[in-house]
Formats: C-alpha cells, structure tokens, sequence
C-alpha cells in the first residue's frame, strides 16, 4: 500500500509523483507545498533546473537579474529553501 495524503485523495493526484516532483525541482515545491500556482510556467521551470544545476555543482552564491514581479522571492526565498530543507533537514540555511 502507498503512502498517501489526504489532500492528493481528494484532488485525485498521484502522490508519490507529487513527492518525487517537489525533491526534484523547487519551482514543482513552491506550487504543490507553498501554493505558488505560477511557478511552474516555462520561464520559472527553466531559472529553477538551472538554479538546481548550480546548487548541485557545489555553488552558494547566485545573482537574478529579471524585472519586478517576476516571482524571485517567491522562487528564491521560499520555495528554494523549502526544497532545500526536503531534500536535507541538516543543511545550514
């Protein structure tokens, strides 16, 4: 028996397909977890794959330069950091 969530029940979603989207990708963390419903557009799927490839190359420091209203905190600030801390409780934010 799979380990399902009550919300995923209702909704009729896979959620071990939810599960495995939000340890891959902090943009699909920020729209299932936080409820950042633009986050998963092409533009903020694209900033968030490389965002990953970079944090998984080892780097710590990042500059974004996109216009106002185009979502950094919420990607950045929150929805990074959520992934984060799913896919290590031990890591130093």
């Amino acid at each position: 028996m799979a380990l399902e969530c009550k919300v995923c029940e209702q909704a009729n979603i896979d959620h071990s397909q939810v599960v495995m989207r939000c340890l891959d990708s902090p943009s699909w963390c920020g729209y299932y977890l936080v409820g950042f419903d633009k986050l998963v557009s092409p533009f903020h799927m694209a900033i968030s794959d490389w965002l990953q490839t970079k944090i998984d190359a080892g780097k710590r420091r990042f500059i974004i330069m996109t216009p106002r209203s185009h979502l950094k905190t919420s990607l950045f600030g929150v929805s990074n950091i959520v992934h984060r801390l799913l896919r290590n409780q031990d890591e130093r934010m």
